[in-house]
């Protein structure tokens, strides 16, 4: 919530994708092919901390989560791309 102008905002979005799945197939969700994406935004003034991106590829994470420098960029990715493309 953003107090300053009363209204809501996106920081971050996270998904599980399953494609090609069967509503009939028995198989447990955690053995069904799929990938994951996240998309995150700085809260305050379109910067993350010193280091944030940095720190995303030396834990391996560089490819799993995508920064974002504002929430229209973060909705136009989400809603405009397809995230498998992107950041697989």
């Amino acid at each position: 919530m953003n107090h300053k102008n009363n209204r809501q905002e996106i920081v971050l979005v996270a998904a599980r994708v399953y494609e090609n799945v069967s509503l009939d197939d028995p198989t447990p969700a955690d053995k069904l092919p799929c990938y994951g994406f996240t998309l995150i935004r700085p809260i305050v003034a379109g910067v993350f901390p010193v280091g944030f991106e940095p720190e995303l590829a030396k834990i391996g994470w560089s490819g799993r989560v995508d920064p974002q420098r504002n929430e229209a960029s973060l909705l136009n990715l989400l809603t405009g791309t397809t995230p498998k493309n992107q950041i697989l």
